[in-house]
């Protein structure tokens, strides 16, 4: 392999990048339940948002699958 130093970069930058977002997964809510005054509130309304979210994209996931791309952008 001639480039392996290529390679060892490319996974660095992945696990970097894997652990900011981690970071910006935790941070970003606990800042907004810092400055709301009901906490409570908002973080029922982020784990509601949350399973939508997680249902949504299973549902899209399927969908993209079953039909092809191509022909979706072609007549759209």
């Amino acid at each position: 392999m001639k480039n392996k130093q290529a390679i060892y970069l490319l996974f660095l930058s992945n696990i970097i990048s894997g652990f900011a977002q981690g970071i910006s997964m935790i941070a970003i809510p606990w800042y907004f339940i810092e400055i709301v005054e009901q906490s409570e509130y908002f973080a029922f309304g982020y784990i509601i948002i949350t399973f939508l979210t997680l249902f949504w994209g299973l549902y899209a996931g399927a969908l993209i699958d079953r039909y092809s791309r191509k022909n979706i952008f072609i007549h759209y």
